[in-house]
């Protein structure tokens, strides 16, 4: 029987590896859904020792053997291995990971969750890449040059998120002035000039706006 069967998981598939064995025509390569289950064939008269078996229900598991041919037909099976097909974590998952220890956003994993206290809730956190579990000052800073306010702020390079920075004269009604969002997001410091002079002009607000998308 094929040894060092070995099943690793990725998205919607198994990818499968074992040992070849001498003499062999090729192999069969077996799949249940349930231990020493009912198994259905995958595969006949592979000539490598590896397959990917694609199209799978992630959070599914699938168990396999294999087994190699000669001429009187398939040999013994080789010992179950199993694996499930999970879908990677986004970035934003990964992230809570690191700081929550699990990758959902709930309690103080949420979005709008501010754990540390700072005024600064965990998507802000997470889009100007400060840490949510510790204190800090902004990370953005209003500015005068050319005539007019300007917003600069650290962006990080996840293309699920958008930025957006809008100006306003009375707090009640504001104009977008610039957005950032798919591949256009680059890590990097970013500053963002207003349309509108402040000479004239009694006063003149800017902010930040981040959203991100499923």
């Amino acid at each position: 029987a094929p040894a060092n069967v070995a099943a690793s998981a990725g998205k919607a598939r198994v990818d499968l590896t074992w040992s070849p064995v001498p003499g062999s025509n090729g192999y069969v390569l077996m799949r249940a859904t349930a231990s020493g289950g009912d198994r259905q064939t995958i595969a006949t008269n592979l000539t490598t020792t590896a397959y990917a078996d694609t199209g799978l229900a992630n959070g599914s598991v699938y168990y396999y053997v294999v087994a190699a041919l000669d001429a009187a037909g398939p040999g013994p099976v080789s010992e179950e291995v199993s694996a499930t097909p999970v879908l990677p974590l986004s970035l934003i998952e990964a992230w809570r990971v690191s700081y929550f220890d699990a990758p959902d956003g709930l309690d103080d994993g949420a979005d709008l969750a501010d754990p540390d206290g700072d005024g600064f809730v965990n998507l802000l956190e997470y889009a100007l890449g400060t840490a949510p579990t510790a204190a800090s000052a902004p990370a953005y800073q209003l500015s005068r040059g050319d005539g007019v306010l300007k917003l600069t702020f650290p962006r990080i390079a996840d293309p699920a998120l958008t930025y957006v920075v809008q100006g306003s004269g009375d707090l009640s009604e504001w104009t977008d002035l610039w957005t950032s969002s798919g591949n256009e997001n680059i890590t990097g410091p970013v500053t963002v000039a207003d349309s509108v002079p402040l000479d004239g002009i009694a006063r003149r607000f800017l902010r930040l706006r981040v959203s991100i998308s499923p």
